[in-house]
């Protein structure tokens, strides 16, 4: 398995990652589209690059021996662009027209003439066109083979007709045999990898708990709509439950072999401005060069480095629980003026 595939730096990779070793989530079951193929919602909700995206690093993935994969289901798919909706217009297996005309057949067994069953009827009894003799005896003088097609275009009679494919998204022509298989798998977590991948995941459980005990919720992944109307998606968000998200804390997690740059910062930052959230931080197993850190710096978001993901974890913890009781100091101190303003109101009123 090659641990430094560009797959496993990504911080949306990570997240799903995450929620499988955490148990969140169980499996990514994949669900039928017309016009793409499978594709797989769960992980599309923590992924929001498309479809295309999802199935390229979900195979990668299982490639890389990370994800279990088993097949659910199979279909036949357009080799030119994947689809799976087709309808299907039957040809003659002779000159390739389209104009068919199907029905019940008979066949003369004296001469061997086959043609459609009103061919044969004159004056009320059958009688073969081609030798014009009759045929009075079923098993005997005819049989009847069933239902055929016919080309209008040069009179063949076929039991199964060429089959052709019409992609409904790119309009391709394909007979059966050109067209892929393709199959959709049920991915789980190789837990024979869970040790290999919590060095690049946070298990946010412990996170989670310890927040939900001090009264507060827990979000992850957190997907919020900021004032511009674009949602944004943060890795961890934990606020008081008498309070919005807005007053709470947004947390991205990066792990990643080379040095985080202000470009990373400045998108936290504008997530963070645009959604109104505020406290930041930005935990990062690796380094951050002097320019992001000078900017996370004059932006006033938090940053938390190490070389593992345990020493970010603690670091991640020690600063959670220093803002829980910093918000709950201030929480009692407000309603301690409150209370103060209250009495005041009712002594001038007695």
């Amino acid at each position: 398995m090659v641990l430094e595939d560009s797959i496993l730096r990504r911080s949306d990779v990570l997240q799903l990652l995450s929620q499988l070793r955490s148990g969140k989530v169980k499996e990514l079951r994949p669900v039928l589209d017309p016009l793409k193929g499978f594709r797989y919602p769960t992980a599309e909700e923590v992924i929001k690059t498309g479809t295309d995206d999802v199935n390229y690093i979900l195979n990668t993935l299982a490639r890389l021996d990370v994800l279990r994969g088993e097949i659910q289901e199979s279909l036949n798919a357009c080799s030119k662009c994947g689809g799976a909706s087709h309808f299907f217009t039957y040809r003659c297996p002779s000159c390739s027209s389209s104009k068919l005309e199907k029905g019940p057949v008979l066949e003369h067994l004296v001469c061997g003439h086959v043609d459609f069953e009103q061919a044969f009827v004159k004056g009320g009894v059958y009688q073969c066109p081609k030798c014009k003799k009759t045929m009075t005896t079923l098993g005997v003088d005819y049989r009847r083979p069933g239902t055929y097609y016919k080309c209008l275009n040069c009179g063949r009679i076929s039991a199964i007709p060429a089959r052709h494919y019409i992609c409904v998204s790119c309009k391709t022509d394909s007979e059966e045999e050109g067209l892929i298989l393709f199959s959709g798998f049920t991915y789980t977590l190789n837990p024979e990898k869970i040790d290999v991948i919590s060095n690049y995941t946070l298990d946010l459980n412990p996170l989670i708990n310890f927040v939900q005990s001090k009264n507060w919720l827990p979000i992850t992944p957190a997907t919020l709509k900021g004032n511009s109307g674009v949602s944004h998606t943060f890795t961890f968000l934990a606020h008081p439950s008498y309070a919005p998200p807005r007053e709470g804390v947004a947390i991205d997690v990066d792990i990643s072999d080379e040095p985080v740059d202000q470009q990373r910062v400045l998108t936290l930052f504008s997530k963070a401005l645009d959604v109104g959230v505020k406290n930041t931080a930005l935990a990062v197993v690796g380094d951050v060069n002097e320019s992001a850190r000078s900017l996370a710096k004059a932006f006033g978001i938090m940053l938390f480095i190490g070389k593992t993901v345990e020493e970010v974890y603690n670091s991640l913890f020690s600063y959670l629980g220093d803002l829980i009781a910093r918000k709950s100091k201030e929480s009692l101190r407000v309603e301690a003026e409150y209370l103060e303003s209250l009495i005041r109101s009712l002594e001038r009123i007695s």
